[in-house]
């Protein structure tokens, strides 16, 4: 007897406890990745529904062949349960809202928070971050099982989600051997373009980054001096959240 599958959405709007502050911030465009994973959640639920129901039916044969009673107690507490929506596949079918009340949900949040929702007015953590920055850090943060209201909050969630990618890379750099740099979003604070999946990247005991070229072919004459200058002289770096939720780490 297999259990049956069920699908967990991974959006940060399937939280159902978002605040206002933090439904204000979300875009047409999350509204619309949270509908298509409701689609597919709905879709893998309702073949849930059908399995759980041929698992009841079987059970409820097997008591009354059992206990020889098809109303006794045995089959009629079966049978409440059910009625009640007691199991696992009926209380995940209570889990998610549906798409239509997310959009208006975030459409009264964005009304209710509207100079707080706009570019002028977006809420600062640092004196500089936007109301694209901070939406990208809560989502940063949920991905991490991060709890809004208790391990962060709307207005310190970009410096909150530096904190945790910095350490995340710094644990990662720290490994004798080095990480690939190409896995990692690098971009160099001069905003020019560097070939940095031809590097691997450590960290030494002073905080700076060592590059190690990995290419034997690689020729520094197409590099940009003051660039190659900051590659070559053990460099710090920031994380920026402007982009997208996945961190950025800008060499400087």
């Amino acid at each position: 007897m297999k259990t049956p599958d069920i699908y967990h959405i991974q959006h940060p709007l399937a939280d159902r406890d978002l605040p206002q502050e933090t439904l204000s911030t979300f875009t047409d465009a999350d509204i619309a990745e949270y509908t298509s994973e409701y689609e597919e959640y709905r879709r893998v639920q309702n073949e849930a529904v059908r399995a759980s129901k041929e698992i009841y039916d079987t059970c409820r044969n097997s008591m009354i062949a059992l206990f020889g009673d098809s109303d006794g107690k045995q089959v009629r507490y079966l049978d409440r349960n059910m009625r009640n929506g007691q199991s696992f596949v009926d209380q995940h079918a209570r889990r998610y809202l549906n798409p239509g009340y997310i959009k208006s949900s975030v459409e009264e949040a964005r009304e209710k928070y509207c100079a707080f929702t706009s570019t002028a007015n977006a809420p600062k953590t640092g004196g500089e971050d936007t109301l694209q920055e901070i939406n990208n850090a809560v989502v940063f943060l949920m991905e991490r099982h991060l709890k809004l209201g208790v391990d962060f909050t709307v207005s310190n969630a970009v410096s909150v989600a530096r904190t945790v990618a910095s350490e995340e890379f710094e644990d990662q750099a720290s490994v004798t051997d080095g990480v690939d740099c190409g896995v990692h979003n690098m971009m160099l604070a001069s905003e020019r373009l560097f070939p940095f999946d031809k590097f691997s990247v450590t960290l030494n005991r002073s905080g700076e980054l060592v590059f190690q070229c990995e290419d034997i072919k690689f020729e520094w004459d197409g590099v940009n001096d003051d660039d190659a200058h900051t590659i070559r002289g053990n460099p710090s770096f920031s994380v920026c959240f402007k982009e997208s939720s996945t961190p950025q780490i800008v060499i400087c």
